[in-house]
């Protein structure tokens, strides 16, 4: 169990990932010896990870992407997986890939329909073949990011927020991930700089100099580019299994359109991961145990069916953290690469 500085410290560095050492220790009230201690323990601990995701949308690449599929029970998940790691989840356009035995996830970022689809039919392709599919084929919900919003990308504060009953004064959190507003080119230089900062979000300008044979300044004024052009974001995921959560549920639903509903939803501290497009929604929620997912979905479901807002019965698929198996884990590097025209 972390101690109430140890809950600060974790809280600030996942709602805050962008700010110093020197700033968080401001904000929490605390000595910038004891903070910068703590936030050793943590790391040293793997309470959290720090990841850079890159907002493709400014450099061509259209669509984020969710697909889920139910499986027969006939089929272990490990006897699936080992299949779908040489045939599916090689596409580099797959960041985040999630399965059980009977269900599983996956989140990509296509930069068109054509990709989109040659993955969707190996998906189909490779899944009949196992004779895993029940009656239905694996879904697909797409988010051009032209026409949808991104109320939350595995934002987890709010989340601990409630739970560590800290953070009070906060400001309110801007809900947009993913703006477009501009087209953007970048040099060679700039380009072999952000993959590297993806694919190695806590290295500094003196690692990336050695590893990458370009100078501190030219690594520094591209990182400040980047940055600036609002083609990289930090984030601190935590450690939701050595927290205590043992829920993670997978929604899909279709609502009528009304004003303030997206927000009202995304607003549940619950929620860590939020995209809409039209009625069209699919959520994350996460949960330190079944009762207390049992409880806000009922709460949810009530909202929904007093305003009327159901179209269709919603898609809900709890998963155990503790059971259910990540085969990608925020791996955002070969489709950065892919998009840059990096790949060889």
């Amino acid at each position: 169990m972390l101690s109430k500085n140890e809950e600060n410290v974790l809280y600030a560095l996942i709602r805050y990932p962008d700010e110093s050492s020197t700033e968080l220790s401001r904000k929490t009230k605390m000595k910038y010896p004891t903070f910068v201690s703590t936030k050793k323990r943590l790391m040293k601990e793997k309470y959290f990870r720090t990841i850079n995701v890159p907002l493709l949308q400014n450099l061509g690449c259209e669509l984020l992407v969710v697909n889920y599929s139910d499986f027969s029970p006939g089929v272990t998940a490990e006897t699936r997986i080992r299949k779908t790691k040489k045939t599916i989840e090689i596409f580099d356009e797959i960041f985040l890939s999630v399965g059980e035995t009977q269900s599983g996830f996956s989140f990509l970022f296509s930069k068109n329909y054509s990709d989109t689809a040659r993955i969707k039919d190996m998906r189909i392709k490779v899944f009949t073949e196992m004779g895993v599919l029940g009656n239905e084929k694996p879904k697909e919900v797409i988010f051009p990011f032209s026409m949808s919003r991104i109320y939350r990308f595995f934002d987890f504060a709010p989340l601990l927020k409630k739970d560590f009953k800290t953070g009070s004064n906060d400001k309110k959190q801007d809900y947009d991930f993913f703006p477009t507003d501009k087209k953007i080119s970048l040099t060679k230089n700039e380009k072999t700089v952000y993959s590297a900062l993806i694919k190695n979000p806590e290295a500094n300008d003196k690692t990336l100099e050695k590893k990458l044979s370009i100078s501190r300044h030219t690594i520094s004024t591209s990182r400040k580019n980047l940055e600036k052009n609002n083609l990289i974001k930090t984030i601190n995921l935590p450690n939701l299994r050595k927290l205590g959560y043992s829920i993670l549920v997978f929604s899909h639903l279709m609502l009528h359109q009304r004003k303030g509903v997206n927000e009202k939803l995304a607003s549940n501290p619950s929620k860590v991961f939020f995209a809409s497009r039209g009625p069209e929604k699919i959520v994350l929620s996460v949960y330190k145990n079944y009762e207390a997912f049992r409880r806000d979905s009922a709460n949810t479901m009530k909202y929904l069916k007093e305003n009327n807002l159901l179209i269709s019965e919603p898609v809900i698929r709890p998963h155990s953290i503790g059971a259910m198996i990540v085969i990608k884990d925020m791996i955002f590097g070969p489709i950065t690469e892919k998009i840059l025209g990096l790949k060889e």
